[in-house]
């Protein structure tokens, strides 16, 4: 699909950015093509791994990747400031929405990242989409979109669409970024929704006896009932090591959820995904 839309267009009109996994996972770094290169990190020693460093910029010396850099799913702060004192990358793709409790020091670090010459890329900007599993309560797609791109230390932003319709919506905020008092309104609603979009701080890992990988789960369940990506849910859970029943011996959730999450719930509901076979989604 995508050479179909770049095929005869001039090479310096586009950019190519891919993810991989770093040393240690299942695939390697070899073969990378593309202009950006980049990983989920969560912490410091993550993000100044020297054997990872290494590999990404030797992958940039040999022509093969333009720019080099790292993704964050959570602890995005101290992430991108680690990113920042490596002195080693070029971009850093991160969440960034009007749900995180830390949105006000994520601000700031992204500013920090800006002043260093940084790129920062703009990632799960519409936080769910849905305030709902049901998805009755659409998320003010626009208004969600420009309270990221009203920071002018964001480079751009990367909201997923499936339809075009979704993509004439994202588009349009283009042409003008005040948020209006209406949207304003609207995206109070997190105030007194819990939603779907999980801001992987996990302080409800402690309180789960199994320490299942909750952040991770709540992830796919978001993926598949906010986002409507079947497959990436899938993907997620599959790569978890998740018993098949993984609350089943519990009585009671001892987790807690600062959005007020239903977590054993969530668990329980998207746990499912692990035995349908993967060809489903193919």
């Amino acid at each position: 699909m995508i050479g179909q839309v770049i095929k005869g267009r001039p090479r310096d009109s586009y950019m190519i950015a891919t993810k991989v996994p770093g040393p240690g996972r299942d695939r390697s770094m070899q073969g990378l093509e593309g202009e950006a290169l980049q990983k989920s990190f969560s912490t410091k020693e993550d993000v100044q791994n020297p054997v990872l460093i290494e590999a990404l910029q030797k992958a940039k010396k040999s022509g093969k990747a333009r720019f080099i850099g790292i993704t964050t799913h959570s602890n995005e702060p101290a992430v991108i400031r680690a990113t920042i004192e490596a002195k080693a990358y070029d971009v850093v793709l991160t969440a960034y929405n009007f749900r995180q409790d830390y949105r006000d020091e994520l601000r700031k670090a992204v500013a920090e990242a800006t002043a260093a010459g940084i790129g920062v890329v703009a990632m799960k900007t519409q936080a769910g989409a849905y305030w709902d599993k049901e998805k009755q309560q659409p998320i003010n797609m626009r208004a969600a979109l420009k309270w990221v791109l009203n920071d002018p230390n964001v480079t751009t932003a990367i909201p997923g669409f499936t339809t075009f319709d979704q993509l004439k919506e994202d588009l349009t905020v283009m042409t003008d970024l005040k948020i209006t008092p209406q949207e304003l309104k609207d995206l109070k609603l997190g105030e007194q929704v819990a939603g779907l979009y999980c801001q992987q701080c996990g302080q409800c890992v402690p309180g789960c006896p199994k320490s299942l990988p909750i952040p991770d789960l709540m992830r796919s369940y978001m993926y598949a009932y906010g986002y409507r990506n079947l497959q990436a849910a899938h993907e997620l859970v599959g790569s978890l090591e998740v018993p098949e029943n993984p609350c089943g011996s519990c009585a009671s959730c001892s987790a807690v959820c600062v959005k007020g999450f239903d977590i054993a719930d969530r668990v329980k509901d998207i746990s499912r995904l692990r035995a349908v076979p993967g060809d489903f989604f193919a």
